[in-house]
């Protein structure tokens, strides 16, 4: 009797530790933005007219055959740097959230046509060194709440003279 109790207490807390309000699909191939590749490229760790700014940018090609509109976010973490207001690309806002937590979002008239591909720039304050610098873990957010980790995101290298 002593281990059935033992039992139903371990299903007690096995039970009441699962949270299934929200959940993050890992297979982007099910998910409508399994056709959009995305790319990051540091720019420049040298802005002109600008002290200790840097410039970045997203790339995002649409290979798919519909239209991305702007129903959508992007989270990711990236070491932390201060977002330069009124210093993003129209069409898409980066905004910091908190530490090292981001956010990518699309202006109102934001749409990116099949066979498209669109870049975004924004400075930051503060250099980027090395990749563990840039941005990780992206996953997409839809209008319902429903996440997707990023699928086909590249890092690209840092091979300018600077």
């Amino acid at each position: 009797m002593k281990h059935f109790a033992y039992l139903f207490l371990l299903f007690l807390f096995a039970t009441a530790c699962t949270n299934d309000e929200k959940t993050i699909t890992k297979s982007p191939n099910s998910s409508p933005y399994s056709s959009i590749s995305i790319n990051w490229e540091l720019v420049s760790n040298l802005v002109e007219g600008e002290n200790s700014t840097t410039r970045a940018a997203f790339t995002f090609n649409n290979n798919g055959k519909t239209t991305l509109g702007n129903d959508w976010a992007i989270y990711f973490n990236q070491s932390p740097r201060s977002i330069r207001a009124g210093k993003a690309t129209d069409g898409i806002a980066v905004t910091q959230i908190i530490g090292d937590f981001y956010k990518l979002s699309p202006t109102e008239n934001f749409e990116l046509a099949a066979g498209e591909q669109k870049t975004f720039s924004y400075e930051m304050n503060g250099p980027i060194i090395k990749v563990s610098d840039g941005p990780t873990g992206l996953y997409w957010v839809d209008a319902d709440n429903k996440t997707v980790t990023v699928g086909d995101y590249t890092m690209l290298a840092f091979n300018r003279p600077e």
